[in-house]
């Protein structure tokens, strides 16, 4: 075990923990993850004749067990803490917890009941309800178990009435107003699907969004516009670091930088995409600012293992996997699909080659968590993404100029605005196109057999890849 390093047993045991978890999460037979790692590791000893990778392999099954057992004490310790209301007509209270959400016919959040009860639900409201986060409330209606292990239950009350406001923490309260008033600036000079998806493009989320455009974002596959916040976490700590640097010491710098990436996390609502950007940047600034090695692997693997252990019901959510795999694949996959497609080095005009090799390395790992989940995925996917994505950076930058354009002149709020309405009709219409030119994935993904046998060839891309092409 010599060439056996803290890093790598501490990645393997991050990723075996993880890995339990999400079996649990699936009821998923604990022994094929366990012959899954052994396998991997034994294939990777053959080809490369290091002992370590079995060594990783043994910390991994340890971990897998560990994972299993820990994710059913956690629901374990839970559901001692969970008192319900009866099924009666009494009105029982309960203060919004998280940013509502309006879908469809709903306005969806989560909340917390307050004593004599105790528990967190899923509420899904009329969409007419002025709702907010923060708002105690007094709900009647009958609460729904889970649909599967892991999941909060849910309540769908016809009758929501706001006791009081201000219960939440003070600083998202004013965070989410900041968010909302921007937002509030941008449909003052973009029409409503402009202004919701440069809000979105800018701030994350959907707010103001209506349910066409959100609906045919989800099936063209290019919502995550919407989110990216690692992304723009980094855009935003680079940008002070630009602004800044020269004017204030490097160590100021660093407590500013990591001040704007925990507000963005805040004003995000606690997204799990977020909640990852902001970890992984909190380590990278701090990797920079003690002159440490930063490992993209263990950052990635750790960050993932500690929000599981704080929750393990996050593992299964979408948010979670959507995130983490694309991430996964933009930090590995990026240099063997160049190889693969001989795209050569640098950028490309325009950034060509950046944005198809992100675009192809950050779809390919969520293919099959995309059909599990929604039911299908469009081979268009790709030549969406890649289309769309040189708009991000540039919606971060109208965002930004017309926020300030806005407070300076609505003369030139206006002439801004015309410039971000050209970028978002580009936008838009990539998203209408691929929305209604799909071309449906010719199988599905059922069971743990066909994801781990999808993953398992990615991993073996990745390594035959990683140092030459064919």
């Amino acid at each position: 075990m010599t060439d056996l390093f803290v890093g790598d047993i501490a990645f393997a045991a991050a990723v075996g923990f993880v890995a339990g978890i999400l079996a649990a999460s699936f009821a998923w037979p604990m022994f094929i993850v366990l012959a899954a790692f052994v396998s991997a590791g034994f294939f990777v000893f053959i080809a490369s004749r290091k002992r370590k990778f079995l060594y990783e392999a043994l910390f991994s099954c340890a971990a897998v067990i560990v994972g299993v057992y820990y994710f059913y004490f956690f629901m374990n310790v839970r559901s001692a803490g969970i008192h319900w209301p009866d099924a009666t007509s009494d009105p029982f209270r309960m203060i919004v917890s998280e940013e509502p959400v309006a879908s469809g016919n709903y306005l969806s959040f989560t909340a917390q009941l307050q004593p004599p009860f105790s528990g967190t639900l899923d509420v899904f409201a009329p969409p007419e309800n002025n709702v907010r986060y923060g708002d105690m409330l007094a709900v009647t209606g009958k609460i729904e178990p889970p649909r599967s292990v892991g999941e909060p239950s849910a309540v769908f009350p016809k009758q929501v009435s706001v006791i009081s406001h201000g219960n939440g923490s003070w600083l998202t309260e004013k965070l989410f107003e900041m968010k909302e008033a921007v937002n509030r600036r941008f449909g003052e000079f973009l029409p409503q699907d402009e202004a919701a998806l440069q809000g979105g493009m800018m701030l994350g989320g959907t707010g103001g969004m209506s349910v066409a455009l959100k609906n045919e974002m989800t099936v063209s596959e290019t919502l995550y516009v919407t989110s990216m916040y690692g992304y723009k976490i980094a855009m935003t700590i680079a940008a002070v670091e630009m602004l800044l640097a020269g004017m204030v010491p490097r160590r100021v710098r660093f407590c500013i930088a990591a001040f704007m990436a925990a507000l963005f996390v805040l004003t995000s609502g606690g997204n799990v995409s977020a909640v990852r950007g902001g970890v992984m940047a909190g380590v990278l600034i701090l990797a920079r600012e003690t002159g440490s090695v930063f490992s993209r692997r263990n950052a990635l693997a750790l960050t993932a293992a500690g929000m599981a252990a704080c929750d393990p019901t996050t593992v299964a959510q979408a948010g979670f996997l959507f995130s983490f795999a694309s991430v996964l694949g933009m930090a590995f996959l990026v240099e063997p699909f160049r190889k693969f497609l001989r795209l050569g080095e640098g950028k490309g005009i325009f950034a060509w080659k950046e944005a198809v090799l992100l675009s192809v390395a950050s779809l390919a790992p969520i293919v099959p968590l995309v059909s599990a989940i929604y039911g299908s995925f469009s081979l268009t996917a790709a030549f969406a993404n890649i289309l769309i994505a040189p708009t991000i950076p540039l919606g971060m930058a109208t965002g930004v100029a017309l926020t300030l354009a806005s407070f300076i002149s609505r003369y030139l709020a206006f002439f801004v605005a015309s410039a971000a309405n050209a970028m978002l009709g580009y936008a838009l219409f990539v998203i209408h196109f691929f929305a209604v030119h799909t071309v449906p994935l010719p199988f599905s993904f059922s069971g743990v057999a066909p994801f781990l046998s999808y993953y398992a060839a990615l991993g073996l891309f990745a390594y035959l890849y990683r140092e030459y092409g064919t």
